[in-house]
């Protein structure tokens, strides 16, 4: 009996150095790469960790166009002067999402948030178009050509899926 305490005594043993062994092994990669660990936070302070591990994978439209990496670069650096150039636009569409999610779903607030939605949409829309703009001149006409098969490709994919939620939404459980 005391055999069988002694062995079990051991491997408890064991098991709590192997845990420990791993947690260091852990936090030692983890201080190593902390761009992984890393979650991006919202302006109203949540974090989003998202369905793919925090990455976007929208439908892969960019990976298909066969860019070179001249091509890559400039776009890379067209992005961010975009983003930097049309920061104000940003900020104030996040601040009327933010907004909108503080209306809630009361009644009283359709006629606002209908508006805020409207808004919203129309400022996204006007942002998209100046994007595109800007990236048109950096693609080739057969690379301009493919993108628009593939945003059309993209879209029908797109709504197919939130029918498809849709029709599931309504489904009794």
């Amino acid at each position: 009996m005391k055999l069988n305490h002694r062995i079990q005594a051991l491997a408890l043993g064991f098991a709590v150095v192997a845990a420990g062994g791993l947690s260091v092994a852990f936090a030692e990669d983890a201080a190593q790469s902390p761009a992984a660990n890393t979650k991006q936070e919202h302006a109203w302070g949540g974090k989003h960790h998202g369905k793919h591990g925090g990455k976007h994978k929208g439908c892969g439209a960019m990976k298909q166009l066969g860019l070179s990496e001249a091509q890559k670069t400039k776009l890379q650096e067209s992005h961010k002067a975009f983003r930097e150039q049309n920061a104000a636009a940003i900020e104030s569409m996040k601040a009327k999402h933010q907004q909108l999610r503080q209306l809630g779903k009361d009644p009283a607030n359709d006629a606002q948030r209908k508006q805020l939605r409207e808004q919203l949409k129309e400022e996204g829309k006007a942002l998209r178009v100046k994007r595109q703009a800007s990236m048109q001149g950096i693609l080739t006409p057969e690379q301009q050509k493919r993108w628009e098969t593939l945003k059309q490709e993209c879209k029908a994919k797109h709504m197919a899926k939130r029918a498809e939620r849709k029709s599931a939404d309504k489904q009794p459980k």
